[in-house]
């Protein structure tokens, strides 16, 4: 009853009759084994569907873009970056033979997103195994339950949206479900955000096997502010483990911890400012807070006159290549390295982060790096969960931009040379 009501809010995005939408498509999918679940990813993708058209209907090629068989948000990615081309996932016919075959007797599933710890061979195989093959399970479109679909959501969706469904509509939504040859339950321990990139591992939804789905966090920020595609992931799974900050917690397992008699304490060498990503103007929807907060260049600018008189070394690198326009005016270089910042920071750097929910923030908990995180306080606190902020100012963590604490930190180290 809880996850239906968590499923309705999510409808009221689009629709004002989420509960006759959901009463609907219940008994539209009512002989499929996951139903739950595909109706759940379903109404997932009609919000970000409804947040894509509102953005992007006037583009010109906005009829291109919604007819590649991809995630919508991942569109959104790459119309924010120029990239206008999707190209869709081969099909390969031994592969889709050997996925059915896979499926039916691999009874535990690692999917894209979740690095399962690779502690033996075994466990290494079965991850390699999801990876690869899941992707091609074999599975039928059929058109006339594609048209019976859309025939449903017109009730519920509006003129602008239904004007370009026939061509963005996921084909996982009116497949038919596959037969496996073994009845048992199936486990699946992954990023929920994997199955709405549509591109092969949601077909595992089309199974005539019961899923249980064991969501994993992949990214920072997560149960530390309020977000669509967190609340998103959640709904989709059975179990979902955060790094600290939710119900129930694992230890983060992305980044490798170095045990405490390997930690080096060497003085600061260089400063490392990592930039925050170009937000597609989508994000304005899903995540209006953070949206606004990636958006101010007031934090930029302290930080920018704080290291003016830095006489170190001190690089600006962006993460992933998702340059943002905010930083045209620091005079800091960015560091002439195109790999991840994962491979660039050593352990005598300062990491400089402007925001407060960036994934590499645990990154430099797990390898005891020192790094300070700079943001307006008073502006932007209240978007967080308490915890955090308390956790971040107890260890001298954050930095708040209207004082000039960072310069005093970075005079201190000064005196270290």
């Amino acid at each position: 009853m809880k996850q239906d009501q968590k499923i309705g809010n999510l409808a009221k995005l689009f629709t004002n009759k989420q509960s006759l939408l959901i009463n609907d498509l219940n008994s539209f999918y009512v002989k499929f084994k996951n139903r739950d679940k595909i109706i759940k990813l379903l109404i997932i993708w009609l919000s970000q569907y409804n947040f894509f058209c509102t953005t992007y209907i006037k583009l010109q090629y906005f009829k291109r873009i919604v007819s590649k068989k991809k995630s919508i948000l991942q569109s959104a990615c790459n119309i924010s970056n120029d990239k206008y081309e999707i190209i869709p996932p081969k099909k390969n016919i031994i592969f889709s033979f050997i996925s059915l075959i896979v499926a039916s007797f691999l009874n535990q599933f690692f999917l894209r997103g979740y690095r399962i710890e690779k502690k033996s061979f075994y466990l290494g195989f079965l991850s390699f195994i999801s990876h690869f093959f899941l992707r091609y399970l074999p599975f039928k479109t059929n058109h006339v339950r594609k048209e019976l679909l859309i025939h449903i959501l017109s009730n519920y969706l509006n003129k602008i949206n239904l004007k370009y469904l026939n061509l963005a509509l996921p084909d996982v939504f009116f497949s038919e479900e596959i037969k496996l040859l073994s009845k048992k339950d199936k486990h699946i321990n992954a990023a929920p955000s994997t199955f709405w990139d549509f591109d092969g591992y949601e077909k595992i939804l089309l199974i005539g096997n019961k899923i249980h789905i064991h969501g994993y966090q992949h990214g920072g920020g997560y149960e530390l502010k309020k977000d669509l595609i967190k609340f998103s992931e959640i709904i989709m799974s059975d179990y979902y483990y955060f790094w600290g900050f939710g119900d129930l917690n694992i230890i983060q397992h992305r980044y490798k911890r170095i045990k405490k008699h390997n930690l080096k304490h060497n003085k600061i060498n260089r400063i490392l400012w990592i930039e925050r990503a170009n937000l597609p103007e989508m994000y304005k929807f899903l995540f209006p807070d953070f949206f606004k907060e990636n958006n101010d260049s007031k934090i930029i600018n302290f930080i920018t006159n704080e290291l003016k008189d830095w006489k170190g070394k001190k690089f600006r690198t962006p993460y992933k290549l998702r340059l943002s326009n905010l930083y045209q005016s620091s005079k800091i270089k960015i560091i002439s390295d195109e790999r991840i910042p994962e491979l660039i920071i050593k352990d005598d750097d300062l990491v400089i982060f402007d925001h407060i929910n960036h994934s590499l923030i645990y990154f430099c908990l797990c390898r005891n790096i020192t790094f300070l995180c700079v943001m307006d306080l008073k502006k932007y606190a209240k978007n967080y969960d308490k915890n955090y902020i308390n956790f971040l100012k107890s260890r001298n963590f954050i930095v708040d931009c209207s004082g000039e604490l960072l310069k005093n930190k970075l005079k201190a180290l000064d005196s270290q040379k």
